[in-house]
């Protein structure tokens, strides 16, 4: 199955998006371990590459900055294509507020 894709434009520069993204990412560590397991994440150059495993799924996903806009690459399990959709949703609704320029709103 391709990878769920999801496309967030911006007009942030890239350290700040770097910052806010560093900073959902101890946030969801913080609040949600005991639902998506252990969080990884680590940057490669322009791009985060994250690791969950919520009900011991595997889940990777890349968080790719570019200059005009942010692109999510999530490979879902086959068991979690059903949700493909809600998924899909949910990190719209996250990454735009996340990504907003007065203030990122998406981290609660």
């Amino acid at each position: 199955m391709a990878p769920l894709e999801v496309r967030i434009p911006h007009s942030l520069e890239t350290d700040e998006i770097r910052r806010r993204l560093d900073q959902a990412v101890t946030v969801a560590r913080e609040q949600y371990a005991s639902q998506s397991g252990p969080i990884a994440a680590e940057w490669k150059g322009d791009e985060m590459h994250v690791t969950v495993s919520p009900m011991g799924m595997k889940v990777q996903a890349s968080v790719t900055v570019q200059p005009k806009e942010v692109l999510v690459s999530v490979k879902l399990p086959l068991a979690a294509t059903f949700f493909s959709g809600t998924i899909k949703q949910n990190i719209q609704e996250k990454l735009t507020g996340l990504l907003d320029p007065a203030g990122a709103k998406g981290l609660s």
